[in-house]
């Protein structure tokens, strides 16, 4: 098994080992953890492609307003997002946070 997959498995929640009725520590092979994965919609490599799946493609906000939600679509398994926004005029905000959390807190850049 790649590091690569692994980090997938990690993110998606699927375990690349178990252990067995006899108490035997077993791991999944790259083809099951693969095919888990494809039931998932994931395919290895396609990591940019999952980041922008996680984000819908446009939130419309009128101004004036403090805040504003944006769900997301993230695997179980993620603890905390990095975030950065750039505006039609360019300004950049980014900021991090943990999921769950009421508030990333941002900064302008």
């Amino acid at each position: 098994m790649t590091d690569e997959l692994a980090r997938l498995c990690e993110r998606h929640g699927i375990a690349t080992s178990y252990f067995d009725a006899f108490g035997m520590r077993r791991e999944a092979s790259a083809r099951s953890l693969i095919a888990l994965l494809a039931e998932l919609g994931v395919q290895p490599g396609d990591d940019a492609q999952q980041a922008a799946r996680a984000l819908p493609a446009v939130v419309v906000v009128q101004l004036p307003v403090a805040g504003w939600p944006v769900r997301l679509r993230l695997a179980p398994s993620v603890r905390r997002v990095h975030w950065r926004i750039r505006d039609e005029r360019g300004t950049v905000l980014e900021g991090e946070g943990d999921v769950g959390a009421d508030e990333a807190a941002p900064r302008e850049r």
